[in-house]
């Protein structure tokens, strides 16, 4: 098997400190736009086709499809990716080969955290109650192709939702990206609708929000991470909420992310990952700038 080169091309991209800008998410308007190279995950990857995982392949197009968002037949895994934009004259790109290869190491862990810590609002003494009076952790590493994290990663927080439920049900938990400079952002989809009653919603509702707040939320960590940087994303989930980790930073960190804000043009670093990536749920929205 290849071995797939996760490095950012030196010279590819304008630099906005340490983060690299695709042309094709920019406003030409913009002060930023300028004629730039390929981004590191739209070039060659040099592996094949014999590298790509068939199943991956297979899962991730049928959520595609039961999300409403492709609607093709394919016929092996070249008509696949061609279909999906990730054969690219010819060859593998990086996103492709980070998708659907075996990547070769751990790209996100999970961790679920049960603690009753002492509080001195109603808020925290509703948690003192429900929660276990001694710290218990439940963990998962996915080494999987990064196509089938997300998903994974869903599974996980649907567990978690029902360790946490009577917890979950009446306050919901807020999910986090908090990045290796010390910046901090909060996600929220519009899932729910505005001013409605948290408490007041049937559980699959509340179920269904957290896990697209959550998906949406390392969506955007995925589509800008430098990924020749080893260390895993992390996702740890408390009775408060979904913390979701990485030692690099993440551009545009500092304040709410979701839909509701269209005020600054997307910015990734992998634009095609991101592309790929959100085709799962269909909720394309990015981290923005504060």
């Amino acid at each position: 098997m290849g071995e797939l080169a996760l490095s950012v091309a030196s010279g590819c991209g304008f630099d906005l400190g340490d983060f690299q800008v695709s042309p094709s998410v920019l406003d030409p308007e913009s002060h930023a736009y300028c004629l730039l190279e390929l981004p590191w995950d739209c070039q060659d990857s040099c592996l094949t086709l014999e590298d790509v995982d068939g199943s991956t392949v297979m899962r991730f197009v049928n959520h595609a499809y039961n999300a409403g968002n492709i609607g093709f037949d394919y016929e092996g895994n070249h008509d696949a990716l061609a279909r999906l934009g990730l054969i690219r004259a010819g060859g593998l790109t990086n996103a492709g080969a980070l998708l659907f290869c075996n990547p070769g190491r751990i790209l996100l862990t999970c961790e679920r955290i049960k603690d009753g810590t002492k509080g001195r609002t109603e808020e925290d003494a509703f948690l003192q109650t429900h929660a276990p009076s001694a710290a218990r952790r439940f963990g998962m590493a996915l080494g999987c192709p990064l196509a089938d994290a997300p998903c994974q990663a869903l599974i996980f927080i649907q567990s978690t939702f029902g360790s946490f439920v009577d917890i979950w049900t009446r306050m919901r938990p807020e999910v986090l990206i908090r990045d290796g400079s010390g910046n901090q952002g909060s996600f929220r989809s519009q899932m729910v609708p505005l001013g409605a009653s948290w408490s007041g919603l049937p559980i699959k509702v509340q179920s269904r929000a957290v896990c697209s707040d959550v998906f949406s939320a390392l969506v955007q960590v995925f589509s800008q991470l430098d990924f020749g940087q080893s260390a895993p994303v992390r996702l740890v989930a408390t009775a408060r909420e979904v913390v979701i980790e990485c030692d690099q930073r993440i551009w545009g960190l500092g304040g709410h992310v979701g839909q509701s804000r269209r005020t600054s043009p997307l910015v990734y670093r992998n634009p095609l990952i991101a592309e790929t990536l959100m085709l799962l749920d269909g909720a394309k929205v990015g981290i923005r700038a504060a």
